[in-house]
């Protein structure tokens, strides 16, 4: 990197080709089970949207029985999400995945059965690369708000740089629309979105 006169230097990453094989085995879960993935390191304030993400699934579970979330990361603060799943209700706790460090080779495992992704990042780029929808969480910020999803604000991996431009969503309504989404519409987003 001795002549290099760029600001940034890119992060290597091996690009996918999108499969509609892919999308379509999403679809035919997404009826049986709709699963929201995050992974972070549990590094609060600066990722405390997992909580966020929390209040979020505990509102949403009440009218969508059939979501799960899988929450993959470890850190300091993982104790307070610990402690806010057990304040859960049993029947919303026991669809909650959680796992601790897993090997960045292992990631695909999660983004395969994952509907919609829910971070900040480069795993943002990862989820793109799966072909899952991602929204963008707020850095520092516990609330359960986003700039919008990562196909739409893909210059901005944590909410701040347009934050002054672009008017917050709210994460529960972001999660509804894919949810909500004819299998014509997810495809769509899932290709937007890769």
């Amino acid at each position: 990197y001795k002549n290099y006169k760029g600001k940034i230097i890119r992060l290597g990453m091996e690009i996918l080709k999108f499969s509609d094989k892919m999308v379509e085995e999403k679809l035919i879960n997404k009826k049986q089970e709709f699963n929201i993935l995050t992974i972070s390191r549990m590094d609060f304030p600066f990722k405390s949207y997992i909580l966020g993400l929390l209040d979020t699934y505990n509102e949403l579970k009440e009218i969508y029985t059939n979501m799960t979330l899988t929450i993959v990361g470890d850190g300091a603060d993982s104790s307070q999400v610990y402690q806010k799943i057990e304040g859960l209700s049993s029947y919303k706790k026991k669809d909650i995945e959680m796992h601790g460090d897993v090997p960045y080779e292992k990631l695909q495992e999660y983004f395969k059965k994952a509907h919609v992704y829910v971070g900040m990042g480069t795993t943002l780029l990862d989820a793109a690369n799966w072909g899952v929808p991602g929204i963008i969480s707020k850095a520092y910020c516990k609330f359960p708000v986003s700039t919008g999803f990562f196909f739409e604000q893909y210059n901005d991996l944590s909410g701040n740089e347009k934050i002054n431009q672009v008017q917050l969503k709210e994460m529960k309504e972001l999660i509804k629309q894919v949810i909500n989404s004819t299998d014509k519409e997810y495809k769509e987003i899932c290709k937007e979105s890769y």
